[in-house]
């Protein structure tokens, strides 16, 4: 069965609600950076894996295995 879009799940939520996850997105990062220390935080990817969830919740359409965009980052 095709997906639908995003709005599937979010119907009636206003497009505010992806700034707001946006801006925890990047208040989470701080704290991962606080928690395992600038250095490991660096040598880390936690960076790419923000940019990857962020490809995935703008998109129109949610990919059907989120899984497969973040294989692909790893090939």
């Amino acid at each position: 069965m095709p997906r639908s879009t995003s709005n599937r799940y979010f119907r009636g939520w206003s497009p505010y609600y992806l700034v707001i996850v946006l801006k925890i997105l990047e208040e989470e990062l701080v704290k991962i950076k606080e928690a395992v220390g600038e250095q490991a935080y660096n040598d880390g990817r936690y960076e790419e894996a923000a940019e990857l969830f962020k490809s995935l919740i703008e998109q129109d359409e949610f990919t059907e295995f989120l899984t497969l965009p973040g294989y692909k980052k790893l090939a």
